[in-house]
């Protein structure tokens, strides 16, 4: 059946005439693909298309995914620590600076529960899939109910709302892809 699906096409092709390449087509190409690499837009664009790819590349080990966790844990504890250094002098009545008194304390909660679900990724792996999708929408969901409570205050408090409900999000969400991939990926292993 699949034979004779293409079959119309492979005739086709056979009756093509031939054609012959110039002698220095191969040397040619190469000389122009040379000189479009030293071009600065075309070096500069290739190594930001590869950066790029590896980092959203998914993850397909559970060290892989693991890591993906504790490195989101770093950055809030990195955060956090920034937070709690330059804003323990903050004084003020609004409810902006009560939300901000309290944001070391919540990165830190943030840091330790996304470094308890790579802990139990590395640990378990696949089987701890779906404690790691828990995980990932506890973390998306504290943001976005912490955003809504934050937003009860004003204009300037619904920005930064929107603003830090939006990171967890998109994070949120590529973390949850990660456990997706190494779920496919095991399962894929399990098949073969």
């Amino acid at each position: 059946m699949e034979e004779s699906k293409h079959q119309y096409i492979i005739d086709k092709i056979k009756i093509l005439p031939e054609v012959s390449l110039p002698d220095n087509f191969t040397r040619t190409v190469m000389r122009n693909i040379e000189q479009k690499e030293k071009e600065p837009f075309f070096s500069w664009g290739r190594k930001i298309h590869l950066f790029m790819q590896s980092a959203f590349a998914l993850p397909r080990t559970r060290e892989d995914c693991a890591v993906s966790f504790m490195a989101v844990s770093f950055f809030y504890l990195v955060a956090a620590m920034i937070l709690f250094f330059t804003l323990k002098d903050i004084s003020g009545t609004s409810t902006v600076y009560d939300w901000l008194r309290l944001q070391p304390s919540l990165f830190t909660l943030v840091s330790l529960w996304l470094a308890l679900v790579g802990a139990v990724i590395w640990a378990k792996g696949e089987k701890a899939a779906r404690f790691a999708h828990i995980g990932s929408y506890v973390y998306i969901l504290s943001f976005v109910f912490g955003g809504i409570l934050l937003s009860m205050g004003g204009k300037v408090e619904l920005l930064f709302a929107v603003i830090l409900a939006l990171g967890a999000l998109f994070t949120g969400i590529s973390l949850d892809a990660a456990v997706n991939s190494l779920a496919r990926e095991a399962s894929n292993k399990v098949e073969s």
